[in-house]
Parts: structure tokens; sequence; C-alpha cells
């Protein structure tokens, strides 16, 4: 669910050997392209079930489970590009991810709770997430990113 929002971003900003993200416009610009590839209905919202068919896809083998191989392979890079993120969501730190993991994360994503992620919404997430996973900020779930 989450995990989708993040990596089309991901893709984008961390292709480099050092996985530096831009700043500012460009990462604002990065970030309204993925909001626009995951608003499949083209109505200037996120529903939760847009969100929802993407980690689908991602779960390659159909079992619920997403793992990191499974992550990179769908996204097509590698695993150590996307680890950080993946991380994220592998709470337990078993292997998988699976869509209850990423409900504690729903109201972040949705902060006022109407079931459906704004554009503003989820710019100000996805970047602060972003940036925090790669070390350039204070907000999201990495290293010293406590909310």
């Amino acid at each position: 669910m989450l995990t989708v929002a993040i990596v089309s971003a991901c893709i984008a900003l961390c292709s480099s050997a050092t996985w530096q993200i831009p700043h500012g416009h460009d990462l604002k610009v990065i970030v309204d392209n993925g909001f626009k590839a995951f608003d499949t209905n083209h109505d200037g919202v996120l529903s939760f079930q847009e969100l929802e068919i993407v980690y689908q896809k991602e779960d390659l083998n159909h079992d619920g489970n997403l793992t990191l191989a499974e992550y990179a392979s769908y996204w097509h890079t590698t695993q150590d590009v996307l680890a950080p993120i993946y991380n994220v969501w592998d709470k337990d730190g078993d292997g998988y991810v699976q869509p209850d993991h990423m409900l504690d994360y729903k109201h972040l994503l949705d902060p006022n709770g109407d079931g459906t992620v704004s554009l503003h919404e989820y710019e100000h997430y996805m970047t602060g997430f972003l940036e925090c996973v790669y070390g350039h900020g204070e907000h999201g779930h990495g290293h010293n990113c406590d909310h």
C-alpha cells in the first residue's frame, strides 16, 4: 500500500551510486509525478484502494507477503537502493511486508482521516519521508526521524 507511494519517487531519485535525492522544487516534481502515477482514476486524490492495487502487483508470487527481492524486481532496481524504504515497512524484521504493516502509517499519509490522500497530503508526507530515509531531513520513519 504505502510502500508503493514511495517507490516511484525513490526510483527516480536514487538511481545514482550515492543515492542522493534532489531538494526543493526538483523533489516536489518527482513526488508529484508519483502521485499522478498512482491516481489511476485521475480524480485528483488517492484512495487506499488505488495504493492496495499496486501493493498486490508488487507481490509477484501473490502470497500476501512482499519480500525485498519482489519489491526490487517489480521496480526494476537493486535491493540496496530500496532496502532503506523496505526496512521501514518490515517493522518486525522478518523479511516480509504485509498490507497490515502499512496500516500503522495510514494516519500519516491521510492526517485529516477523510479516507483519501490529496496531492498536498501526499507531497507533505512523501518529501519528508524520502528526505529522512535518505538522510536529508528529520521527518519520516528512518533513523533520527521520530514523529
